[in-house]
């Protein structure tokens, strides 16, 4: 961890001088997994990783955008996979405030989808604080419209949703526009 910080800021700075956002990822870690965490089943970890790195660089670095890993941390969440977690999100919250931008890794990994069906996906993403939903689908690239036709249908029946993917579409806006006053 301490070898791989300057590395780590370095990189962020110059591809902040480049007009670039940095996305850290996949927080809160991996934690030893040696397995491909987007293929066979959802991962398990009895507790959450050490974080000091990506803590490090949030108070160096202004952290806009964050990836989230989809492991399932038992200390946090017993059930759900962070990106669907509520009790995760309110741990990244109390780590990085509620301006950082929070994506998920790809919803369509085989990992996800040996578990859930594509409308729960895109749902509870949604419902666990997502504002950015990664959707690409590797390697069944064709099942992205479906994913997004079924997300569709399933956002209908849960107004309480459209104010937050509303306001999840403005913040990212905001922080795009940010690149071109740099």
């Amino acid at each position: 961890v301490t070898e791989a910080f300057p590395v780590l800021l370095g990189l962020m700075e110059g591809y902040a001088s480049e007009g670039m956002i940095s996305v850290p990822k996949h927080f809160p870690g991996y934690g030893g997994i040696v397995e491909n965490p987007e293929q066979g089943d959802v991962p398990h970890l009895k507790k959450v990783p050490d974080i000091s790195l990506f803590a490090r660089i949030s108070q160096k670095y202004p952290v806009r955008f964050l990836m989230v890993s989809h492991v399932v941390y038992e200390d946090l969440d017993k059930e759900h996979p962070f990106p669907f977690s509520q009790s995760g999100m309110k741990f990244l919250r109390e780590t990085f405030g509620d301006e950082t931008l929070v994506m998920s890794d790809d919803l369509l990994s085989p990992a996800l989808l040996s578990r859930y069906d594509l409308q729960d996906i895109g749902l509870q993403a949604l419902q666990g604080g997502m504002n950015m939903l990664l959707i690409a689908g590797y390697p069944d690239a064709k099942r992205v419209p479906e994913f997004f036709d079924e997300l569709w249908k399933g956002v209908q029946g849960h107004e309480d949703l459209h104010s937050f993917i509303e306001s999840s579409g403005e913040r990212v806006m905001k922080a795009k526009k940010t690149l071109h006053s740099q």
